[in-house]
């Protein structure tokens, strides 16, 4: 379904659908390289179902793995209007004003992670993306701050990548405070001849 091939008449059909089937639509749409129609499509079915905040959340995450981080902000503040606190639009905001790397964007989105860790905290997503701001900036608290975040999602979510990658680079930047070796100790066999 390339938007080069799509009419106005089969777009207006998209946009008609239920939600869920234009979710699936603008899905298929960004898969196949058309990540920008799909945008316009979910836009323009939130206008028609303003309550669906799930599909401006959708348009702001094509627009982030777009690297279109203004416009993703955007769309995330219009979902943060019409939803105040959902952690969805806030860890998408905080993303795309921490990868902006201006430094008002960079307090705003430790702002707006730290919201969501006392709202839900459990939120790996606020927890990764506060440790991968508290790692940029340099500061020894707050790498501390930083690797401490990693170790927690790791607890709880040992595969987790960002923590797992974040950790690793922390690690190898500072170094790992010495810590002894576990003491192994094979009680499968005799440790030899014992004298009497």
């Amino acid at each position: 379904m390339a938007a080069d091939v799509l009419t106005f008449d089969q777009l207006n059909e998209i946009i008609a659908m239920p939600p869920s089937q234009v979710m699936d639509a603008a899905a298929n749409l960004a898969k196949s390289g058309n990540p920008g129609t799909a945008v316009t499509i979910l836009k323009q079915a939130y206008d028609r179902h303003p309550t669906r905040i799930d599909l401006l959340i959708y348009a702001g995450r094509l627009q982030y793995r777009r690297g279109l981080l203004a416009e993703a902000g955007h769309i995330f503040r219009t979902a943060l209007i019409q939803k105040p606190g959902d952690v969805k639009a806030q860890n998408g905001l905080a993303l795309a004003l921490r990868d902006s790397g201006e430094p008002r964007c960079i307090a705003e989105a430790e702002r707006l992670f730290r919201m969501t860790l006392k709202t839900k905290p459990d939120s790996i997503v606020a927890r990764n993306g506060l440790a991968m701001l508290l790692l940029d900036s340099g500061e020894a608290r707050s790498i501390a701050a930083a690797e401490r975040l990693f170790r927690k999602t790791l607890q709880h979510n040992p595969d987790d990548d960002v923590a797992r990658t974040g950790l690793a680079m922390l690690l190898s930047a500072h170094g790992e405070p010495a810590r002894p070796a576990p003491m192994r100790i094979d009680i499968s066999r005799p440790e030899g001849p014992r004298s009497g």
